[in-house]
């Protein structure tokens, strides 16, 4: 067999590997020295090839679609700095624990360090943002046995998928001639593509764990239960989170990107968009807890950060399955999968009759609605559009089931603190790893792409213009994405912080953080061929999403 042959061959058995091994999306970047694995993927059943132009818009893509399935996402580059443009969404996905392998191809060993073309070390090219570096060597090795490629794929999700989950990088060798031989291109790199594949385990709550807790919650007057953002792979069920709170006594405060929020229909004492009760300077006398349940990564919440931080702060204890996420230094942990990590605090713990504490929330609660109704109400004759009128209405014509991506700084907050009751049950995707505003574009059309729904993604300019490359995407593959930009001439949330207030003079200040655009993104959509509509009014608004 040719050493051409070997190699086509090799890579067929480490994509069908793959396939078996849970992954059912491959994002390809063009590039000669990954052609023969690129080819390879379009001939293995059961694997859908997605050909994105820039390396950087395919990584965000792959996440986005792993963060809604959890299934690991396979994305193939070419040699040199290719890879190097996935850096970003390896950082997120590393920290959020959403499961990716990174395939790249690389010239082989002798042509290494000796300025070679497009040749750099890419053995260690994410240093460590992932879960695994794996060399493969070279595909052409006639004395490496196929089989050792399609373990190399188990071995590759198995890392992906944890716990943690992350990113995985493999590094691959490929030497000329890069083009299969003709009577291979009708190969069809068939297998079991049946099977269940690789999934991740479960962290269940050690008993004697949670018999060292259970007091605490059993001896709490005012128990809350906080959580916060995670992938909506691992959205928490509403209707459970509701059933547990009512058996404990406690008041669950959940965020947009829980999952359990916004307009799930569970009803009290699950509360959404619960951020203007907390942030009210009277809140504290008679509706901060005693004891917080943290289910999962910290909240995104100012009021929350201020009741954490604060001299008698409450009493928490954090639901993790892996890690510390405590940046307020002095919760008690509790080790396990945070629903399963509830349910056994409160079967242990057992109910109590809190119904005073749950009284007082559900009349601030109601409070809280009927102050943000009017806070949101059309003054006859204002001009413009407030950031926060523009993500009510955007939020209020949504049908049931949709899935929103919410932008990080403001769409995000704005969500929590004026999203119009009654809330539409709605999928809210975030990107709260590493926090970052980067390739959300690309990350809606993944979720677009590994869903098959319908995603909206709302985004500040300084946001979409981070992505506005990834429109290409949008364009190439007709995927249901709609994308709304609330253009408020950069990056207001800055305004929030003490340095708006210090002095500075505007200029300066806006030349340092706000940073405004000044980028006409009605043009840039036309240029890559997607209409765009200008809305300046709520009236305007309301047309142009109907």
């Amino acid at each position: 067999m040719s050493a051409a042959a070997r190699q086509f061959r090799a890579a067929g058995t480490l994509l069908a590997g793959l396939r078996d091994a849970g992954a059912r999306i491959v994002v390809v970047s063009p590039g000669a020295r990954s052609m023969p694995i690129a080819l390879a993927a379009r001939r293995v059943p059961g694997l859908e090839t997605v050909a994105v132009r820039d390396e950087r818009s395919a990584a965000f893509l792959a996440l986005g679609a792993a963060r809604s399935t959890g299934r690991p996402a396979v994305l193939l580059a070419t040699s040199g700095s290719a890879g190097a443009h996935w850096h970003p969404a390896f950082v997120e996905a590393d920290a959020a624990e959403i499961p990716l392998v990174g395939l790249t191809a690389d010239r082989p060993p002798e042509l290494r360090h000796r300025r070679a073309p497009q040749t750099i070390d890419q053995t260690d090219l994410f240093a460590r943002h992932v879960r695994l570096a794996l060399d493969l060597g070279a595909l052409s090795d006639p004395d490496v046995p196929r089989a050792a490629f399609a373990s190399a794929a188990r071995v590759a999700v198995r890392a992906a998928l944890g716990p943690p989950a992350g990113p995985v990088h493999l590094n691959a060798s490929l030497r000329k001639p890069l083009e299969p031989p003709g009577e291979l291109l009708d190969l069809r790199f068939d297998g079991p593509g049946d099977g269940p594949g690789i999934r991740p385990p479960r962290c269940e709550p050690d008993p004697e764990a949670v018999g060292a807790l259970a007091p605490r919650l059993a001896a709490a007057q005012r128990p809350a239960i906080v959580a916060g953002p995670v992938p909506a792979c691992r959205a928490l069920p509403a209707d459970r989170v509701r059933e547990l709170a009512a058996r404990i006594g406690a008041v669950a405060l959940c965020e947009a990107g829980s999952g359990a929020t916004l307009g799930d229909g569970a009803g009290f004492p699950l509360v959404d968009a619960f951020e203007p009760i907390v942030r009210c300077p009277s809140a504290g006398s008679g509706l901060m807890p005693d004891l917080v349940i943290q289910l999962g990564p910290p909240p995104v919440s100012k009021g929350l950060d201020a009741w954490f931080a604060a001299p008698g702060a409450p009493a928490r204890i954090v639901v993790a399955a892996h890690g510390v996420p405590d940046p307020w230094h002095a919760a008690h942990l509790l080790a396990a999968d945070p629903l399963a990590g509830l349910e056994a605090l409160a079967e242990a713990a057992g109910g109590a009759d809190r119904a005073a504490w749950l009284a007082r929330w559900e009349r601030a609660v109601r409070a809280a609605d009927e102050a943000r109704g009017r806070a949101l109400e059309e003054v006859p004759g204002q001009a413009g559009l407030r950031e926060s009128r523009a993500l009510a209405a955007v939020l209020a014509r949504l049908a049931p089931g949709r899935h929103v991506l919410l932008a990080n700084s403001l769409p995000l907050r704005e969500a929590e603190l004026f999203a119009p009751p009654p809330r539409t049950a709605l999928s809210v995707i975030t990107q709260r790893g590493a926090s970052g505003i980067d390739g959300l574009v690309a990350g809606a059309a993944g979720a677009a792409l590994a869903t098959g729904a319908p995603v909206l993604a709302v985004l500040g300019d300084v946001a979409a213009l981070h992505d506005v490359g990834s429109l290409h995407v949008l364009r190439d593959r007709a995927l249901p994405v709609v994308v709304a930009v609330i253009d408020n001439r950069g990056g207001r949330i800055f305004e929030q912080l003490p340095a708006a207030s210090s002095g500075l003079a505007a200029g300066e200040f806006e030349a340092a953080l706000v940073m405004p655009p000044r980028v006409d993104l009605i043009a840039a959509g036309a240029a890559f061929g997607i209409p765009a509509l200008r809305a300046g009014d709520a009236a305007a608004l309301r047309a142009a999403l109907d």
